[in-house]
């Protein structure tokens, strides 16, 4: 072959390179024809959720607080039929999810908690977070109520009717902004002119008139009332007990009382029982602190000189019930 002709050929190879490279055009693929993003925030403020002074005690703090989720699961509900339709995982900042077009709810959870579960999540309705069953509380004048575990902190948030556009990659990405909230409330709790505590060496707190679970997409709860277990701190120099518990939500219309029982066992082996009606501070108004105080007078009697079984309602003025517990 002549040098002329050879430069013909391998002119003729690069405008044919040329060309082709020219008529192609990368184009990302999508696993649906919709999409849309996610902008998530982890709502930790507490601002209106938490009870004053709950930030000034770190343990407090960690407890109304839970676990910072590090991951979030994401439900996406048809409106109509409100059966599942998409699921998926994301950081709790945010990020894309493939579903295809149409108009849709969404469910947004932290994941991570210990004790809180969730349960059936194949329809938007269903949706709830529980916690195990523990035992049965039984206190004279109050109907027996089943225990269960606290509750950790759950963040969670909801959109209703979220328009997915066609071809995301075209149109430009649909951006939906969310606020995972938590949803459980917040309480404290304080006793104060307790004597005798340095001779407890155990102590279990129950609080009655509670709801078992809370379903995440519009707040509601099984209208049927539950105690819930709380662990208590105690000081004995300042004859108190405090704790911070976290609840589902008080029921106020099927149980109209709400009663924190106690009871201790002491170093000698006795055990002595409590109760406190607190009904009208949980259901004040205005106690947006969350607070319960009380500063009834107990003593916890010496188990060298008492001889009876239970505390003396002489001494406390308050007049306490006795209850049975069983676990």
């Amino acid at each position: 072959m002549s040098r002329s002709a050879l430069n013909k050929l391998i002119a003729g190879l690069l405008l044919l390179t040329s060309l082709l490279v020219t008529a192609c055009k990368r184009i990302l693929l999508y696993e649906a024809e919709g999409g849309l993003y996610l902008e998530l925030r982890v709502d930790q403020d507490f601002l209106g959720y938490q009870p004053c002074g709950l930030m000034d005690d770190p343990s407090f703090r960690a407890k109304a607080m839970g676990v910072t989720p590090e991951m979030v699961r994401v439900f996406v509900y048809d409106p109509d039929t409100h059966d599942k339709v998409h699921e998926d995982l994301l950081p709790p900042t945010g990020g894309f999810i493939n579903v295809d077009p149409g108009v849709y709810d969404i469910i947004v959870y932290g994941m991570g908690t210990v004790k809180t579960r969730l349960a059936s999540a194949d329809n938007r309705g269903l949706l709830k977070a529980y916690t195990d069953i523990k035992g049965t509380l039984t206190v004279i004048g109050v109907p027996s109520s089943t225990i269960i575990d606290q509750p950790d902190q759950l963040y969670a948030g909801s959109a209703s009717l979220v328009t997915v556009p066609m071809h995301p990659e075209i149109e430009g990405i649909e951006k939906v902004h969310l606020d995972l909230e938590p949803a459980m409330q917040t309480w404290t709790f304080a006793a104060y002119d307790i004597t005798g505590l340095e001779r407890v060496t155990s102590m279990e707190c129950y609080i009655t008139g509670q709801a078992p679970d809370r379903f995440l997409w519009d707040g509601h709860f099984t209208v049927n009332p539950v105690a819930l277990e709380i662990s208590p701190n105690m000081d004995p120099e300042e004859c108190s007990v405090k704790a911070v518990f976290n609840t589902f939500g008080k029921i106020p219309e099927y149980s109209s009382k709400v009663v924190l029982n106690v009871q201790v066992g002491t170093s000698g082996g006795k055990y002595y029982n409590w109760s406190y009606d607190i009904t009208d501070q949980f259901n004040n108004p205005d106690n947006n602190c969350h607070n319960i105080v009380v500063d009834n007078p107990v003593d916890i009697p010496d188990d060298k000189t008492d001889d009876g079984g239970g505390l003396d309602t002489g001494v406390n003025p308050w007049n306490p019930h006795v209850i049975d517990i069983f676990i």
